[in-house]
């Protein structure tokens, strides 16, 4: 009834017909999957993460099939019992994926996949060794709610980490991969005809505990417990820190090294990069220093030339959210430069960090190159949507609609710009 209902409701949408202007061939799509591929491998944090999928992968695939088997076999459990465990396991899921709506914020992505992928093992590897069938019932529907944690960060690592114009690509293949892999580990289950069962599922089960310990130490995942812990303290110390010390007059070679880190500024013209060079600043701060605050008046970005930065956003109860790093060619104050309003984090130096900060007009001039006002557009797409909330609407308010549309026209980002408005 409730797919006949849903029918109907898709039946009653009226949608224009689509045009098609090419016809995808088996090579372009071989080509698509390729790019898709190679920005993946390029980039550290995606490279990482769909490297340690593979295992968890292949287990999850394993288990899966292996659920019925273990159930009968090791459990002596009825279809009722069997029944029971597959459906709490999707309401544990549901569970873990509304909790993970609240609490997302509150680590890094990757310290999400860290801990639903060891706790989701260590679950698993209790499992292979259960007998009694209400026990390993609840168990597995816990291991559900975990692994909602790597399902989210592993969306959210996607999405933030890939440029809109290469998402279809790159989600594609992972896609792929994904499918991949899983089929693999299904296939593998067939080894319970020749290995006991729950050895099998033990085995698998460490295999996803492995690959948590190297979720935790790889480029862009892992981040280790004593620098979580001095980021968070640079950032409490960031309303009583001091602030930069005075800027030195910009240089064609500091623009030349920032385009060596940002492709996008790479095509300046020498006009254009005179003109950058005479309105930029260079600053240097201390590790300590407190770059930006939050709700303060925002009118100008800042380039990381060299050096790192640490971000966040305070509950106002001392807790940090949407906490991240930023290392040299990240840009960072462009909400506040392009739209007028006031800080939305607190920004301090983790280690020694040079910067060039460019004047809100200057910012809105270079927003005109299409590459790097894709660029930017799409990371305040990203940090909007990570960080604002209802409570910031009266802030963002204020913002020139009209402006942000004459340089959503010049960048060419209609979509992002029609999200952040």
């Amino acid at each position: 009834i409730t797919f006949l209902f849903s029918a109907t409701m898709i039946a009653l949408v009226r949608i224009d017909p689509m045009e098609e202007r090419e016809h995808q061939t088996i090579g372009e799509t071989v080509r698509d999957l390729g790019f898709g591929a190679r920005f993946i491998w390029k980039t550290p944090i995606l490279r990482s993460m769909n490297l340690v999928k593979i295992p968890v992968l292949i287990s999850f695939g394993m288990e899966n099939v292996l659920l019925l088997p273990f159930a009968v076999r090791a459990l002596h459990a009825d279809t009722s019992q069997y029944g029971l465990q597959e459906g709490l396991t999707s309401v544990g899921f549901v569970i873990g994926s509304l909790v993970m709506a609240r609490v997302a914020d509150r680590l890094r992505e990757g310290q999400w996949l860290v801990l639903s992928y060891l706790g989701m093992g260590l679950l698993a590897f209790l499992y292979s060794l259960q007998s009694a069938v209400g026990v390993a019932i609840g168990l597995i529907a816990v291991s559900g709610f975990l692994n909602a944690p790597s399902f989210v960060a592993g969306r959210l690592i996607n999405q933030r980490n890939t440029p809109r114009e290469m998402r279809g690509r790159v989600f594609s293949t992972s896609y792929v991969v994904r499918d991949v892999v899983y089929l693999v580990g299904m296939g593998l289950a067939g080894l319970a005809d020749v290995i006991d069962v729950r050895l099998l599922f033990g085995a698998s089960a460490l295999v996803v505990i492995g690959a948590g310990l190297l979720a935790s130490v790889l480029p862009g995942l892992g981040l280790p417990a004593a620098e979580w812990r001095r980021a968070v303290s640079l950032l409490r110390g960031a309303a009583a820190a001091p602030g930069m010390a005075a800027a030195r007059a910009a240089t064609l070679a500091d623009v030349e090294l920032l385009g060596s880190y940002v492709p996008a500024l790479s095509g300046l013209t020498p006009r254009d990069r005179e003109r950058l060079a005479s309105h930029a600043r260079v600053r240097e701060a201390q590790p300590g220093t407190a770059i930006m605050r939050t709700g303060e008046a925002g009118d100008r970005a800042y380039f990381i030339l060299s050096g790192k930065a640490v971000a966040g956003r305070t509950s106002g109860e001392g807790e940090y959210r949407s906490l991240s790093s930023m290392e040299r060619g990240d840009v960072f104050g462009e909400i506040g430069a392009l739209t007028g309003s006031t800080r939305t984090a607190d920004v301090v130096a983790e280690e020694p960090t040079t910067l060039l900060e460019v004047p809100a007009a200057t910012l809105k001039g270079l927003m005109a190159i299409p590459e790097f006002g894709q660029l930017v557009l799409s990371k305040m797409t990203e940090r909007l949507s990570r960080t604002a909330s209802l409570a910031d609407l009266p802030r963002f308010g204020g913002i020139d609609h009209r402006e942000l549309r004459q340089l959503r026209a010049e960048a060419g980002g209609e979509e992002m710009l029609a999200e952040i408005l």
